[in-house]
């Protein structure tokens, strides 16, 4: 079990906990670490479960920024869940219904930051290691709505290129593998291709 949520022991291996990160300590933050391959140990919420009814009728399908968000702050131990995310943005940062104006924005209104992270493996792979997730935006095998997903792991890293991603899909469940397909372009596990942006990926600190 990783946080409550069954993961896929194929795709992790083995596990190594425990991490300082600068001055900060993230109890059990890494599940692996080396140069190839990362793996955060990053709590998951559901859009579509871990939401109450009353919101849930507000916001219809777009709770995925709200829900990354939120799994980006439990992480670094803001007690939040989808919900308080929701309403505690303003509409200049996320509109019920309608998803996000600024995503990046969201992170002051609970008193901390966002950092931009440049859209490639070797930045994601840097920032992965320093022991933070990373929100990236993917639009959707139709090519017209995008989503949310966080970043919690890397697999098959060689200095400048990885195998694929591991994420946080709000949607979809926790650690799913999406495999690099170009330096622009995901492969689901269903088979479905996703072009990543257009919002430039960043982590909250």
């Amino acid at each position: 079990m990783l946080n409550n949520v069954p993961y896929n022991s194929a795709i992790l291996g083995s596990q190594n906990h425990g991490k300082n990160v600068g001055t900060t300590v993230f109890p059990s933050t890494f599940i692996i670490s080396n140069d190839k391959r990362v793996q955060l140990n990053v709590p998951y919420f559901s859009q579509l479960n871990d939401i109450s009814d009353e919101v849930k009728e507000k916001v219809g399908s777009t709770a995925c920024g709200p829900a990354v968000v939120a799994m980006a702050l439990k992480y670094i131990k803001i007690n939040v869940n989808i919900d308080d995310v929701i309403y505690k943005l303003p509409n200049s940062v996320y509109v019920k219904g309608k998803g996000f104006y600024d995503i990046l924005g969201a992170s002051k209104y609970f008193n901390k930051e966002s950092a931009k992270v440049e859209q490639n493996p070797k930045a994601i792979y840097e920032v992965l290691k320093q022991g933070f997730p990373v929100i990236l935006n993917i639009q959707n095998f139709d090519g017209i709505s995008g989503h949310a997903l966080l970043v919690t792991g890397i697999k098959g890293f060689d200095g400048k290129k990885a195998y694929s991603l591991i994420v946080n899909d709000p949607y979809y469940g926790p650690l799913r593998e999406y495999k690099y397909i170009s330096a622009n372009s995901l492969l689901q596990p269903e088979g479905y291709i996703n072009t990543i942006g257009p919002v430039q990926p960043f982590y909250i600190k």
